[in-house]
């Protein structure tokens, strides 16, 4: 590195060096070209998938030539995939270390260097929008404390004490129209009146929750698993409880993004199953889906042969079957799968999926094989 840029100090070197690991985890977590990018580690971390950013521009609906407000632009990872978009972008920043990476990543955006939640600093980001015009708003949810190991600040989950704080949020949805990002485990309970939200994921997992003050959406609530470019959507109020039943020949676990959008009795509507008891999330059914109702919203699984749940009775259980290794989904239920795998003792070797869950006081348990 010195014999390529012997005009560098070592502390730009070493700049250097941080961008270049930060670029690199980026392409990697990401999949994009960094190249040009300027990037923090924690500004990385809370960064949004460009297929993510996708699906919300479809539920958003914006026209090319749209003014959109991100109020808290970050890095910029927002504000560019809005700018691809052919909005345009205001983009409002406080900390004036991250404004200059904001300059570099969203070129082609208008950026203030100031706190949203100034009044004066509202009316100049917010000039010539109207009612209909959208703000974005990806508020901090880190209390800024540490864990006695050292790691991350813990997440806020007091929207109040969010940066900037819930009730700023309410009262500029009172103006315009407003979307919020929020944490993929964010209630459903807590969405406003006359507000949608989705619940997006990729196969990694829950991404976020992402809240319009508006009607954006068919329903109030949407499921929603973006993967390849394509999106799997469950859109539904919420009302009404699907049928319970007694264990049937197959199990099916619902994504956690259904979950996350307590939307797991309407994914068994839909896919014409029942629940097994309300205190688990597992559903059954005496017959495979039919094939018209199947989903990526919707995992399902055969059962082989049911266990006894007593540690050392499933342990001589597995071990009579041939099984030295096992896989527990205990989806929805307080049963503690890493706990249960402890406690079984087995050594490496053939492997099985065991499924666990509490019903109607009892727990139950089942070797299941995924169906294809």
């Amino acid at each position: 590195m010195q014999r390529q840029a012997p005009l560098l100090t070592p502390g730009q070197r070493a700049a250097a060096l941080a961008q270049s690991a930060l670029r690199s985890h980026a392409c990697d977590r990401y999949g994009i070209d960094a190249s040009g990018l300027l990037l923090t580690r924690e500004g990385l971390e809370q960064a949004t998938r460009p297929e993510i950013s996708a699906e919300r521009l479809r539920i958003l609906g914006l026209t090319a030539g749209t003014p959109i407000v991100d109020a808290t632009a970050g890095l910029g990872f927002d504000a560019r995939a809005f700018l691809a978009a052919g909005l345009q972008v205001t983009a409002v920043e406080q900390d004036p270390a991250i404004v200059e990476l904001l300059r570099v990543n969203a070129p082609g955006a208008r950026v203030i260097n100031a706190d949203i939640t100034d009044q004066e600093v509202l009316d100049v980001a917010t000039s010539g929008l109207g009612s209909q015009d959208v703000v974005f708003l990806d508020p901090a949810r880190r209390d800024g404390s540490r864990a006695a190991d050292g790691s991350r600040a813990r997440p806020e989950r007091d929207p109040e004490r969010w940066s900037p704080p819930w009730s700023f949020i309410l009262g500029l949805a009172s103006r315009f129209r407003v979307c919020v990002k929020a944490a993929p485990g964010f209630s459903p309970g807590r969405v406003p009146a006359g507000w949608c939200a989705a619940w997006i994921g990729t196969r990694q997992g829950p991404a976020e929750a992402f809240l319009c003050s508006w009607p954006a959406l068919p329903t109030s609530r949407r499921a929603c698993l973006v993967s390849h470019g394509a999106a799997s959507s469950l859109d539904d109020d919420g009302r009404g409880a699907a049928p319970s039943s007694y264990l049937g020949a197959y199990l099916h676990e619902p994504d956690r993004v259904v979950v996350n959008a307590d939307l797991v009795d309407a994914l068994a509507r839909r896919a014409g199953i029942d629940r097994l008891a309300s205190e688990t999330h597992w559903l059954t059914s005496a017959e495979p889906i039919d094939p018209s109702r199947t989903t990526a919203l919707l995992a399902s699984y055969r059962i082989r042969d049911e266990l006894p749940t007593a540690p050392k009775a499933m342990r001589a259980a597995l071990r009579a079957l041939g099984i030295t290794d096992v896989t527990i989904k205990s989806r929805g239920s307080r049963v503690d799968a890493y706990a249960w795998r402890a406690r079984l003792h087995l050594p490496e070797g053939p492997s099985a999926t065991v499924a666990i869950w509490e019903a109607n006081g009892s727990t139950r348990a089942c070797i299941v094989d995924r169906c294809r």
